[in-house]
């Protein structure tokens, strides 16, 4: 690409970023290394494939554009073919579909966090041509970046508990019954923009019942896997205790109906 090439930027799209909690502390174990690869592969191939979760009697979790990993995080980036409130939607499904996933089902057990938002997006390769006397190879790299990844991380980086949150400016009509109107734990320390806070959480209680799971044990579940969460101890605490009571609201409310 040269400086005179034009920069092919999606100006709207949708993102979600993920993060696996604790994953510092899961790399200090014992083949650590083994088992950080063996949860983000698990999460990369249930992102850009069908997987046998269900998100109704009949329908499957949808999969969409594509995702990139950097390090422990992982973005989910909407299709630019649809709206909107359709790449939105899709992503809450997929969002909660693997919260859940970590939860109860897969081998290495997980705990994540999630922020859904908006912004630009550029999605271009680079190339450099190798000339003489250096003889170097031609290399080109796909490099995706956009302030969508920025305020999706952002927001997931301000939650103080597993689970997910979609930006306040995003339209989410479609996809209302896997959300719910909570007062998400944010971090005091972080300033949100009025417009950004989020006022919805995603419910992937819901999307664990309709896969026949036994959703009155999940706190049970999250005390014996909330060891990986990290060494900060107060904030470890304040994510697991601001957790158990978004799943006791859930349980007391039955929002997972």
């Amino acid at each position: 690409m040269t400086n005179n090439e034009k920069i092919p930027i999606k100006e709207e799209i949708v993102v979600a970023s993920l993060d696996v909690l604790g994953m510092g502390k899961i790399l200090d174990s014992k083949e650590g290394s083994k088992k950080a690869l063996h949860i983000l592969n698990h999460i990369f191939q249930n992102t850009v494939d069908n997987f046998a979760y269900k998100i109704s009697d009949d329908k499957p979790i949808p999969t969409f554009g594509y995702a990139v990993k950097f390090g422990d995080s992982i973005y989910l980036i909407g299709d630019p073919n649809q709206s909107i409130e359709e790449q939105t939607s899709h992503l809450i499904l997929r969002v909660s579909g693997l919260i859940m996933m970590g939860v109860y089902r897969c081998d290495t057990r997980f705990l994540l966090r999630a922020g859904i938002a908006r912004g630009d997006l550029i999605d271009v390769v680079l190339g450099v041509t190798g000339k003489p006397p250096n003889h170097v190879k031609n290399v080109t790299e796909r490099v995706i970046i956009g302030n969508s990844m920025s305020h999706a991380n952002y927001l997931e980086e301000c939650q103080l508990w597993i689970g997910g949150a979609v930006s306040g400016d995003l339209d989410c009509k479609s996809c209302m019954n896997y959300l719910v109107k909570y007062d998400i734990p944010l971090d005091p320390e972080k300033k949100i923009p009025k417009s950004f806070k989020p006022k919805y959480a995603i419910n992937w209680l819901k999307v664990a019942k309709q896969n026949d799971i036994d959703i009155t044990q999940t706190n049970e579940i999250i005390d014996a896997i909330s060891k990986v969460i990290g060494r900060n101890r107060k904030k470890d605490n304040i994510k697991i205790k601001r957790t158990k009571e978004f799943v006791d609201y859930i349980l007391k409310e039955k929002l997972y109906e």
